[in-house]
């Protein structure tokens, strides 16, 4: 049997003792379970499932080296609850220096294009996520980024060397410009654009746009892509996205539609649903998705029904 998970898991719980977390190096862990009790139809073939759609558990910490320097870290693993040999995979990992020259990190890291995504996919991790139509949705292995501060309290750039090791042979490079807020707090409104060099043997600009008013959030992202490298080596499409939720008190109807005729990727998703937040750390959630493919027999659809726990 692998000893994998069982170091981990020790690791993890050694960590959070507090004789190990100091004042000058406070530690946090946190996690998130996301079970869905879902009725699947596939290629035509109906099951039940109960699906883990990215549980995670992770620590992360920082401390001041001087006034004008601080070093932090994230060490963060997916869980698969519900199947699979592995318990544990890997998610975001790296340690990092911001100040007043702004953020630089090393390690395993979202890329600046999957980061500039902001919040406008309603149907995020879900299956009726956008990474179903289009690609560029990358976690680096081996990355150095850096960001700028936020420049006139509106703007942010980023920029991501891969190594070629992390990314299949080949040096890469994503970077983005962001305006706005992500979460609809300082501004309500978010947009950016962004573009990968060779970046998982493909090159995707993507452009995203989404706003928060009177409750009702509307987003849309358009991504034009090619292989350029591997077995699709020159194929090319590209994909758009359209989604909108309305806050209700502690609830949210949402819908979303996404199409495209991007390689190796589905070519229509159709995904209404909503959710509705029990308290801070519980919500439920609801949804109904379906997959149209072009390079396939059947379509597939999911009918979901499952909790989230933020701890």
């Amino acid at each position: 049997m692998s000893m994998k998970p069982t170091l981990i898991a020790a690791a993890l719980a050694a960590l959070t003792l507090p004789a190990t977390a100091t004042a000058a190096d406070p530690l946090q862990m946190y996690g998130r379970l996301n079970l869905v009790l879902q009725a699947n139809d596939i290629q035509g073939e109906s099951e039940t499932r109960v699906g883990s759609y990215s549980s995670r558990v992770g620590i992360k910490g920082s401390h001041q080296i001087n006034e004008s320097l601080e070093a932090f870290y994230q060490a963060e693993w997916g869980l698969n609850v519900t199947e699979g040999e592995e318990t544990f995979t890997h998610r975001n990992q790296f340690i990092g220096l911001r100040g007043d020259f702004g953020t630089t990190t090393i390690g395993r890291r979202d890329t600046a294009l999957k980061r500039s995504q902001g919040k406008v996919d309603q149907f995020n991790d879900f299956e009726g996520d956008f990474n179903k139509i289009m690609s560029g949705e990358v976690r680096a292995s081996q990355q150095v980024s850096y960001a700028t501060p936020r420049l006139a309290d509106l703007f942010t750039a980023e920029v991501t060397y891969l190594a070629d090791d992390g990314n299949k042979g080949e040096h890469g490079f994503s970077a983005a410009l962001m305006a706005g807020d992500a979460s609809y707090r300082k501004q309500p409104f978010y947009a950016a654009v962004a573009y990968d060099s060779e970046v998982a043997q493909r090159d995707v600009l993507r452009v995203t746009a989404g706003a928060k008013l009177a409750g009702i959030e509307l987003g849309a992202i358009y991504s034009d892509e090619e292989v350029v490298a591997g077995e699709l080596n020159g194929a090319s499409g590209d994909a758009f996205m359209v989604s909108a939720g309305y806050q209700i008190g502690n609830g949210k109807i949402k819908a979303q539609y996404a199409d495209g005729d991007v390689p190796a990727r589905a070519n229509t998703s159709y995904s209404v649903g909503g959710e509705y937040r029990l308290s801070k750390q519980m919500k439920v959630n609801a949804y109904y998705t379906t997959l149209e493919w072009d390079s396939k027999d059947e379509d597939d659809s999911y009918l979901g029904l499952g909790l989230q726990y933020d701890f």
